[in-house]
């Protein structure tokens, strides 16, 4: 029988049981402190010499001095005569200005004839105002020898002295009465003495200009008396400007080869049309022409300080838009070519609606001052200064000013007959007459520009 030998069963493996290995402490890393290390010592080796750079300073750009009032020393001009006259008096008046913006008199006027200091006689002495200047217009009688001299006038004052005003005459009176030769004695009578010869004064003529027309003059006269609101109402304004226009249209001929006239007056002196005759003087005007433009009726502050013109149809609740800045006017007379001459009869109305008849009472002298600042050159004539009224005369019927202007350009700003009216003598004339029809109450202000010299505006007809 097999034996069957049964295979023996299968071991259960024993599982082997790992024990976590005891924790071992860590070892702790001693690290010794670093050596003492002795420091290198770092040699800087001194820097190369250097050659030293020169500092180039440029000289300082040269600056004009400026003038403070108090350093300014006074400017002498002489009214009348001017120079090239002729006279035939050894007696003749002198009419001149001295100008110190500093406001301080002079301390000395000093005349010389042919550079020679002589005597003179004070005939006359008045303030005119210039804008932002002291001026005193004087009169002064000087004699002067029997020929043709020259006439030089200085001032002075702590500022220093002024250049010579300087002005030629020609002698156009008696000669020096030449003395006859001592005749020989004759058998029984004496000797005769000699004497001075009786000589025939020679007449005078006022001469002529000593240029024939040229150039040409535009004018541009604007007036506004019967406003759109009859509140407004001035009465001699639209007057004013027709008469300046007249006065002007008669120098074509004389001192212009052509005059051109743009008159605006009541309903023609419209805010757009006053604009557009401003434009029109841009154009047309030339670098050798001359520009006349009178201004007359309400002029007024805005509260913003701003002067305006009020014309024909201003509505003054809405004056912004239906007034015209002098700004503005400003502007556009500041682009024209040619010498600009502006004469204002408006200056001021504070109130529109006030009555009498005037045209106003504010400060004028801002306004004068913008427009003949070098920026603009404009020659400014102004019916006051200060805060003065601009008054309307019923016995001359015209605004005072305007009458003076239009007498002064029809010759009588040319006392001596020289034939020509010069820019200051007009000025002279405006002042003195307005100041004798107001007696007082009103004194125009003018002034040039730095970049303007006493140039003839106006020639004389000669009868």
């Amino acid at each position: 029988t097999p034996v069957v030998i049964a295979p023996p069963a299968p071991d259960a493996p024993t599982p082997v049981v790992v024990p976590p290995p005891a924790p071992v402490a860590p070892t702790p890393v001693v690290v010794p402190p670093p050596a003492p290390v002795a420091p290198t010592p770092v040699v800087v080796p001194p820097p190369a010499p250097v050659a030293p750079t020169p500092v180039v300073v440029p000289p300082p750009a040269p600056v004009a001095p400026v003038r403070t009032p108090q350093m300014t020393p006074p400017v002498v001009m002489i009214v009348s005569p001017d120079s090239g006259s002729s006279v035939t008096s050894a007696d003749v008046a002198i009419t001149y200005m001295v100008h110190t913006l500093s406001g301080n008199v002079p301390k000395d006027v000093h005349v010389f004839v042919d550079d020679a200091p002589v005597a003179y006689t004070n005939i006359q002495n008045r303030r005119i105002i210039f804008v932002g200047q002291d001026s005193s217009k004087v009169t002064i009688s000087v004699k002067v020898p029997r020929k043709d001299c020259k006439v030089s006038i200085v001032a002075t004052d702590e500022n220093g002295q002024s250049e010579p005003a300087v002005i030629a005459l020609v002698w156009k009176g008696e000669s020096p009465q030449p003395a006859i030769a001592e005749q020989p004695a004759k058998p029984g009578a004496g000797v005769q003495v000699a004497r001075m010869l009786p000589v025939t004064p020679q007449r005078t003529h006022p001469r002529m200009p000593a240029q024939p027309p040229h150039g040409s003059l535009y004018v541009l006269a604007i007036g506004v008396a019967n406003y759109k609101d009859a509140n407004l109402a001035l009465t001699y304004p639209a007057k004013d400007a027709s008469d300046f226009a007249n006065a002007a249209t008669k120098q074509q001929g004389l001192r212009y080869a052509t005059v051109t006239t743009r008159v605006l007056t009541d309903e023609q002196a419209s805010k757009d049309n006053v604009e557009d005759a401003l434009e029109w003087m841009k154009t047309v005007v030339k670098p050798d022409d001359v520009a006349m433009i009178l201004i007359s009726g309400h002029g007024f502050n805005d509260p913003d300080g701003d002067y305006r013109y009020a014309p024909w149809n201003m509505d003054t609740a809405n004056y912004r838009h239906t007034s015209v800045k002098f700004s503005d006017i400003r502007d556009s007379l500041s682009k024209i070519q040619g010498k600009v001459v502006l004469f204002l009869d408006t200056c001021h109305s504070g109130n529109l609606m006030e009555s009498g008849k005037n045209r106003g009472r504010i400060d004028i002298n801002r306004l004068v001052n913008e427009f003949t600042s070098a920026e603009y050159g404009i020659v400014v004539f102004a019916a006051s200064q200060g805060n003065q009224t601009a008054e309307e005369n019923d016995d001359v019927r015209n605004g005072v000013f305007t009458k003076a202007v239009v007498e002064g350009l029809s010759g009588q700003a040319d006392p001596y007959g020289s034939g020509e009216v010069k820019i200051l003598g007009l000025g002279a004339f405006i002042s003195d007459e307005v100041q004798r029809l107001t007696q007082g109450r009103q004194n125009p202000t003018f002034t040039l520009p730095t970049t303007t010299t006493n140039f003839d505006i106006a020639y004389v007809a000669q009868s």
